[in-house]
């Protein structure tokens, strides 16, 4: 009996409450996927659970019409020892029904707390560039939500951007190389990952294809032509590339305003070359 209470404990108490957390928090941000074994994670949610744990047996303590930790040490007294059982006798039942109904009003405020907390966190977290300003949660948040968070998460999406950056237009710009020397950039859409949190491709929108081989020729024929002038734009409003394809990846920040400035450019240099 013994056993058959330590497991539906470690589940009622641990791992649904780590499940629970992490299915609410990644309504925000996608955490990294770990390959840990049953103590560790155990452990992680440990952690992560202790805080609405205690705040939910302080709050509950009244729900037992005495005080609950000397129900609880006798209730797994008797579970242990049946002398202990003998002794209470017809006791034992009441003990339990007390002991039993302490845990489930505080389960029940134990995983509310949960919740909230993970809807809390991770809207904080969402909104990780504009705290990030601030010394102490930048600080908190570089040892405690980064190393959970997907990598690829942090890198494709305008996850470090401030909200003023966001406002401004400014998105993540990846310049990829592909195994077969194509060089292509454009903004990040989305991505693919797999099980185990690798990826598996990136969706590009606006891309463009620099054209090398062009480029080469006209580095030979006379002065060093401006590499803006090789870009290609590849019709389609989305190109989704495989990581496999994928030789080298560079990330960064553009504002899509210069992208469209960058056409206008183009354009009009291209009337004016027809018009002489």
């Amino acid at each position: 009996m013994l056993a058959i209470f330590a497991s539906a404990a470690i589940l009622v108490y641990f791992v649904l409450p780590g499940i629970l957390f992490r299915l609410f928090f990644s309504f925000f941000i996608p955490l990294r996927t770990f390959d840990r074994s049953r103590s560790l994670e155990i452990s992680y949610t440990f952690v992560i659970c202790l805080i609405p744990l205690i705040v939910g047996f302080l709050i509950t303590k009244g729900a037992c019409w005495v005080r609950p930790w000397p129900i609880h040490r006798m209730f797994l007294t008797a579970l242990v020892n049946e002398n202990a059982m003998k002794l209470l006798g017809d006791r034992f039942w009441t003990v339990a029904q007390c002991s039993l109904t302490h845990q489930w009003h505080m389960i029940a405020c134990y995983y509310v707390l949960l919740v909230l907390g993970s809807l809390v966190l991770g809207a904080l977290a969402r909104n990780y560039g504009s705290l990030a300003q601030n010394r102490f949660w930048s600080g908190l948040a570089d040892k405690i939500l980064l190393p959970n968070v997907s990598e690829w998460h942090v890198l494709l999406t305008d996850f470090s951007l401030s909200r003023k950056d966001r406002k401004a237009g400014v998105r993540i710009v990846a310049d990829i190389l592909t195994s077969d020397d194509m060089l292509y950039t454009g903004f990040v859409g989305t991505y693919a990952l797999d099980r185990e949190g690798h990826l598996t491709g990136i969706q590009l929108t606006q891309a463009r294809r620099f054209d090398r081989e062009s480029y080469l020729e006209a580095k030979k024929k006379g002065p060093k032509p401006s590499s803006a002038d090789f870009w290609r734009d590849i019709p389609g409003h989305n190109m989704f590339l495989l990581a496999r394809c994928i030789s080298n990846l560079n990330i960064r920040r553009s504002k899509e305003v210069d992208i469209l400035r960058e056409a206008v450019q183009e354009l009009l240099a291209s009337q004016a070359g027809v018009a002489n």
